[in-house]
Parts: C-alpha cells; structure tokens; sequence
C-alpha cells in the first residue's frame, strides 16, 4: 500500500526533557496504525510534529513521496485531520451546519443556502455511513455522536490521514462499537487512521499495525494480529503489567 505519512528520525526536546529520539513511523492509505505508550511516552508530541503544531529539531516528514515541513495550516491543506479529546463543536448550530463548518458550500454568487449545507452536510453522513438529524441542535447530541460529527467533518476535504486522540474515553462499549463502523468505513475509503489508545483490547481489534513508543524511544512496531496484548503491555512499560478496562 502506498504511504499516507511517514515521520524518519523524529528528534525532540524540551528544556530538560528529551520528548523524542530518533523515532521512524508511518501510516499506509486505507490502514489503521495504534500509536502506544503510557503517558509520557512521546504521542502527543509525535502527533503535534506529525500535524505541523511543533517542528522536529531533526529528522524527516513525508507526505506520500513529497518531504515536507508542516505547520497547522499546510498539514490541514493537505489532508491530515486530528480529532482531539476536548470536542470542536458549535453547540448552538445545527448538525448539518457543524459538519460543513470548515468550508460551507457556496453557490456561483458567493452565497450560503442552507439547502446546499443540507444536501452538502448530507452527502458527507452518508460518505461513511452516519445517521445524525441535520436539524438537531449540537448540543442535544450524546457524546459519542459529536465525535462521528466531527468525524465526518474530517473525512472530506481530501484527507488522506486522521488522527484519533484516545477517541474511546468517554463511550460506552455500543458507542465504541458504532465508532469502530465509521472508522472501518474510513479505511475501506482508502484513508489512512493514526489511533491512539490505553486499551490494548480495542487495538487488536480496531488497528492493522502499530508502533510503541517508551520514553521517547521507538521500542516495537509491527502487525496487530502478530503480537499479544501482553506482549504489548512489556513493550509499554518494559516489565509484565496487567491492564484492564474497566466498562
């Protein structure tokens, strides 16, 4: 498969802390790729570098063949799209006005019709397969339909790579199990997915292949299916640690 993003010799630090050294990773289109480690392991500024919010004080980013140097706005321009925890949501707009928020079609005079957002906000629902009320108000929706909003909000723009921020936390098995549907249907579009988790058993289900970082190190990465849930858990945290969700 062809690569979506691949990070090479990722270095960097912070007054006193060495947050990344020399870590490589990358994503194929239409693959799903769990980013693990406990807290402190270098994610999230893997994921800032990766979204062009911090610059790497050495190694390489690229983008299918293309090196590229990224900040906030020339990573969104070329399709990476990151849902974080905290929601980005207009409570008070409509669902169809949220999910085309970023760019609300125009017709030929400049103008917004809200028969365009509907068909527009409609068309990007259906693109992977969520059913939400365009009429209803944001804030009457549950946690979990916020984020499929959000999600479809992301899909479209031409992104090539989303990157999910512990997207679980807050939902319950049957929210996690409509979220996995909608990520399935990213991947089957040919989309890459950066997943973030703790829970290990949602990785094995959810994700193709996977990279551990250790404090900054890139211990592992490889095939899901190829490696246990234990073997994982030694890989995190360098010693045999039982984890468990609890539900």
């Amino acid at each position: 498969m062809a690569l979506a993003l691949e990070l090479r010799g990722v270095e960097k630090s912070f007054p006193g802390v060495r947050a990344l050294a020399g870590v490589s990773f990358k994503v194929a289109a239409g693959e799903v790729h769990a980013l693990v480690g406990e807290n402190g392991a270098g994610k999230s500024t893997l994921i800032k570098i990766a979204s062009g919010v911090l610059q790497p004080d050495a190694g390489e980013i690229f983008l299918g063949d293309e090196l590229v140097q990224l900040t906030p706005s020339s990573a969104k321009q070329k399709g990476i799209r990151v849902l974080h925890q905290e929601r980005q949501i207009a409570l008070t707009r409509t669902v169809a006005d949220n999910v085309v928020l970023d760019a609300p079609p125009r017709n030929r005079f400049g103008f917004v019709t809200r028969a365009a957002v509907h068909r527009e906000a409609q068309r990007r629902l259906d693109r992977v397969g969520i059913s939400l009320d365009l009429d209803a108000p944001a804030w009457t929706l549950r946690v979990a339909q916020l984020q499929l909003l959000e999600l479809a909000r992301a899909v479209d723009f031409d992104a090539k790579c989303i990157i999910m921020d512990e997207p679980t936390a807050t939902l319950h098995r049957d929210e996690i199990n409509q979220l996995f549907k909608v990520v399935r249907k990213i991947r089957e579009n040919g989309i890459a997915v950066i997943y973030i988790s703790h829970h290990l058993n949602e990785i094995k289900e959810i994700a193709d292949t996977f990279t551990v970082l250790r404090d900054g190190h890139q211990i592992s990465d490889g095939v899901v299916k190829n490696v246990s849930i234990p073997e994982l858990v030694t890989q995190m945290f360098g010693s045999d640690v039982t984890l468990r969700r609890e539900t």
